[in-house]
């Protein structure tokens, strides 16, 4: 599988988008917490 069916570019940008705080770092969904093994991505 790869990712010519989706859009992924897009949903990242979406993410980026809707999840920054006012410091520059990105809250990430809860759902994407088991997988990401982090709650946030800073710039530090």
């Amino acid at each position: 599988l790869n990712g010519s069916g989706v859009a992924t570019p897009r949903l990242m940008i979406a993410i980026l988008e809707a999840y920054q705080q006012e410091n520059g770092s990105i809250q990430l969904p809860e759902v994407l917490h088991p997988y990401m093994n982090k709650e946030a991505i800073s710039l530090s």
